[in-house]
C-alpha cells in the first residue's frame, strides 16, 4: 500500500507540475504576442499616409506580411 500510495503521489505531482508548466509557457506567449501587437500598433500610427489617407504601399505591404504571420506556427523551421 505505502509503495502504491507513493507512486500516485509522485505521479500526482508530476502531472501538476506539467500543467502549471504549461500554463506559464502560454502566459508567457501571450505576453510576448501583445509586445508585438502594441510594436505593430505603434508603427502603424507612426507611418506616413498618402494624400487619401491611405496607408503608403510600403507600409501597407509589411501590415499584410505581419497579419498573415501571425497566424502561422510551426514547431520545425
Amino acid at each position: 500500500m505505502l509503495v502504491i500510495g507513493g507512486s500516485v503521489f509522485l505521479l500526482g505531482g508530476i502531472f501538476l507540475f506539467l500543467i502549471f508548466s504549461d500554463i506559464n509557457k502560454q502566459q508567457q506567449e501571450a505576453q510576448e504576442q501583445e509586445k508585438a501587437q502594441k510594436q505593430f500598433e505603434e508603427k502603424v500610427e507612426a507611418a506616413s499616409l498618402d494624400e487619401e489617407n491611405l496607408p503608403t504601399e510600403s507600409l501597407f505591404q509589411d501590415m499584410l506580411h505581419q497579419m498573415s504571420h501571425q497566424k502561422v506556427k510551426s514547431d520545425k523551421k
